[in-house]
């Protein structure tokens, strides 16, 4: 009696596999099916396998700085500086691999491990990013300024690196809703440079939690108010550009509480960058250029002049995106001063501003109502000095005026003004939302800020 022949291999299980060269599959020439646990679990294998010739050893290094153009007297002309980085690494594959680049030293012990301090440590950016502990308080302690209140926040999801957080009252203020921040910062001792987040219209200061936390990973103490909500009826008997006046004045007093307390997190006061998205970069520039009293009631004791800007799409330059400014600005006329800081811009010639643009932003407006005597660039624009740019430009050939069009005329007219501008487009990136390229170009927008503080 012959012997009958068992599969030559067995399923991690131990069963007999029926075949090793059959697959379950649809049909002839069709898709195979997952059902086919053995093809799944001999994939996995194979996937994970480890071979020593495949494995990639690669090291490198970097170095990042300015470039910048002067003159023969050593001069530097405006507006030519730019960031530049190089990236030098170096691929060894297989074991023969003999990269002296690439391979570790034979004098150094298998066992030691590389360091990972540089001989000269940047003065603001960490190499090794700074860890962040939920809901606990610096190791000096911070205490709220007298007459303030802290409660903690809400404690971290297990797992995630996250940091302290805590809502503190900045300030009251009859005409607006109580002043209240979020605060992010490094547990590593700083002194670290310090930023204030205005968040866009319709949403809370929750709104930045992420963008705040991965400002602060950089290296930041991180400040982000709640702005722009009114306290009452006090507030609602006010006319729409009084409204806008306190609030600006309620965004001076969190830029001014934020360099009062940045101490007591390990930030350096000396160098506070301002940064609004949307409806908040208006208050940013705001802050920033016209650099307002703080409102009353404010527990900061002096106003702080911002010594950067970071704007994410802010419709400052005209307020003109959405056409519900058009019956504001006619039943009150004072309403464009008020909310756009166009005219105040050649006080600061010194702020370093650095605008950020999303590629797939979508903003815009209907150019065709915007020229003529009632037109609503005419109104906003009464010397015709953007109206021209836009002109010169091209910008009214489609009959729509877009966000990257005005934002042109405004990076132009700040260089005109003598500011240190960039202007950056975040790629693949929407009006709320940031891909992971478009992420990249934003914090690098803060790691240039704290550059600028050297």
């Amino acid at each position: 009696m012959a012997c009958e022949r068992r599969p030559a291999t067995t399923t991690d299980a131990g069963i007999w596999a029926a075949s090793d060269e059959h697959s379950l599959s649809v049909g002839p020439d069709e898709p195979l099916v997952l059902q086919d646990h053995y093809l799944i679990q001999k994939m996995s294998q194979f996937n994970r396998e480890r071979v020593p010739e495949h494995v990639v050893d690669a090291k490198g290094g970097g170095a990042h700085g300015f470039f910048e153009v002067r003159d023969r007297r050593g001069a530097r002309d405006r507006g030519t500086r730019w960031s530049v980085g190089v990236g030098l690494i170096v691929v060894a594959l297989g074991l023969a691999a003999c990269s002296s680049a690439a391979s570790p030293s034979p004098s150094v012990p298998p066992s030691t491990a590389p360091s990972l301090e540089p001989t000269v440590q940047p003065s603001l950016t960490p190499t090794v990013q700074p860890s962040f502990t939920p809901t606990v308080e610096p190791s000096l302690g911070p205490t709220p300024t007298v007459g303030s209140t802290a409660t903690p926040g809400p404690t971290a999801t297990p797992g995630l690196e996250t940091l302290s957080e805590k809502d503190v009252v900045s300030g009251d203020d009859q005409l607006m809703a109580r002043g209240v921040l979020d605060i992010y910062w490094p547990v590593a001792p700083g002194p670290w440079p310090v930023v204030v987040m205005f968040h866009g219209g319709g949403v809370t200061k929750s709104y930045l939690g992420t963008h705040a936390k991965k400002v602060a990973q950089l290296g930041y103490v991180v400040f982000v108010p709640n702005h722009g909500f009114g306290g009452g009826a006090a507030y609602d008997a006010l006319l729409a550009s009084e409204q806008e006046e306190a609030s600006t004045a309620q965004a001076a007093c969190a830029v001014a509480f934020a360099a009062q307390e940045a101490p007591k997190y390990g930030g350096d006061p000396a160098w506070v960058t301002v940064f609004g998205h949307s409806a908040g970069a208006n208050e940013a520039a705001m802050v920033a250029f016209k650099t307002p009293e703080p409102s009353a009631g404010c527990l900061a004791d002096a106003r702080k002049d911002a010594d950067a800007l970071i704007i994410w799409e802010g419709d400052w330059l005209m307020a003109g995106t959405p056409s519900f400014w058009d019956p504001i600005q006619a039943a009150d006329p004072a309403m464009f001063d008020a909310i756009t800081p166009w005219a105040h811009i050649a006080s600061r010639p010194e702020l370093q501003v650095i605008i950020l643009e999303s590629e797939n932003n979508g903003l815009g407006r209907d150019a065709r109502d915007a020229l003529g005597p009632d037109g609503w660039l005419t109104v906003r624009d009464p010397s015709g000095v953007f109206t021209a740019a836009f002109q010169a430009m091209g910008a009214f050939d489609d009959g729509n005026l877009s966000l990257h069009e005005w934002q042109t005329v405004l990076a132009d007219r700040l260089q005109e003004a003598g500011n240190l501008v960039s202007y950056d487009i975040m790629p693949g990136s929407t009006h709320e939302s940031l891909s992971s390229a478009g992420w990249a170009k934003f914090l690098d927008a803060f790691k240039r800020a704290a550059a600028l503080a050297d």
